[in-house]
């Protein structure tokens, strides 16, 4: 945030000069303190309000800023949350994890407070929960094809 900068505002001007596109209606949907390093001397948390928003322009990424743009729906997002929760349980090689990355930590334990996607007890989103096997990386692959084309943001 810049100084003096309020939390919606911040929110508006990220989104125009990280991905080009610029946000009407923003309503908080998250308050939350995480306590991990960041960038600021003696930072140990981050302050977090995340909101919805109804976006409009052409996304053109602001490559030191961010890595890639996804929009995903509730099935994707299940999908790249598998392949995290696997890959935190040292079940996908750093190589792999470089070349097809789920969500970032952080973003998996706020999707989930939300309720946007399953708890770790959820089986894998490419198999039935009938089956109950454990996710692996092909099964975390398997559930982001078959779910392409939802509909939901976000920027990495």
């Amino acid at each position: 945030m810049d100084p003096g900068e309020d939390y919606p505002d911040a929110a508006v001007r990220e989104l125009h000069e990280e991905v080009g596109l610029d946000a009407t209606g923003l309503r908080m949907v998250l308050r939350t303190r995480r306590d991990n390093r960041c960038r600021r001397p003696g930072g140990d948390h981050h302050e977090w309000q995340v909101y919805g928003a109804t976006s409009s322009g052409t996304p053109v990424l602001e490559p030191d800023e961010v890595r890639s743009l996804l929009w995903a729906g509730p099935g994707t997002l299940h999908a790249l949350a598998a392949a995290t929760r696997h890959y935190l349980a040292g079940g996908i090689s750093e190589d792999d994890w470089r070349r097809s990355p789920g969500l970032e930590p952080v973003w998996l334990d706020m999707l989930t407070e939300l309720g946007w996607i399953e708890p770790p007890e959820a089986t894998c989103p490419g198999r039935t929960a009938l089956a109950g096997e454990p996710v692996t990386a092909e099964c975390c692959r398997e559930g982001i094809r078959r779910v392409e084309g939802d509909d939901v943001g976000a920027a990495s």
